[in-house]
C-alpha cells in the first residue's frame, strides 16, 4: 500500500511539473521517498547558554511529574499506584536521557523517590496520600 501511494505521489508530481513546465524535473532531484529534493539552509534562531539548557530540562521533567501528579487516575490511586505511576513517568524519562541512568531509587519507608537530573542536580518526588 505505502508503494502504491508512494508511485502515485511520484506520478502526480511528474504530472505537476510537465503541466506547469517546470524545468527541475530530473533524475537528480527526484529522492527514494518520491517527492523533489530541495535544498534549506536553515540557522539557529537562538543559542542557549549551558544554564538555559540545563533550566530547560529540568523543567521538562517538572512539568511531566506535575501533570500525572495532577491527573485523576494519579489522585484516586492508593501509594503504591501513585509510585508505580510515578516510577514509570520517571523511567521514561531516564530512558529519554533527562534523568540519569540508574540514579532512580524509591525510598518505601519514607515514601520518596529520589533521582538524578542529566544536568548532575537531584530530585525528589514525595508520594503521599
Amino acid at each position: 500500500m505505502k508503494k502504491l501511494i508512494v508511485l502515485l505521489l511520484v506520478v502526480m508530481t511528474c504530472v505537476t511539473l510537465v503541466a506547469c513546465g517546470s524545468s527541475e524535473a530530473s533524475a537528480d532531484n527526484v529522492v527514494e521517498s518520491g517527492s523533489v529534493a530541495e535544498e534549506y539552509e536553515v540557522e539557529p534562531t537562538r543559542k542557549y547558554t549551558k544554564q538555559e539548557a540545563n533550566e530547560n530540562i529540568m523543567n521538562y521533567v517538572d512539568q511531566r511529574v506535575a501533570s500525572l501528579m495532577k491527573s485523576d487516575a494519579y489522585k484516586e490511586a492508593d501509594v503504591k499506584g501513585k509510585s508505580e505511576k510515578m516510577l514509570a513517568v520517571l523511567h521514561s524519562l531516564e530512558g529519554s536521557g533527562y534523568i540519569i541512568e540508574g540514579s532512580i531509587d524509591y525510598v518505601e519507608s519514607d515514601g520518596v523517590i529520589r533521582f538524578t537530573y542529566s544536568t548532575d542536580v537531584s530530585g525528589d518526588v514525595i508520594i503521599k496520600d
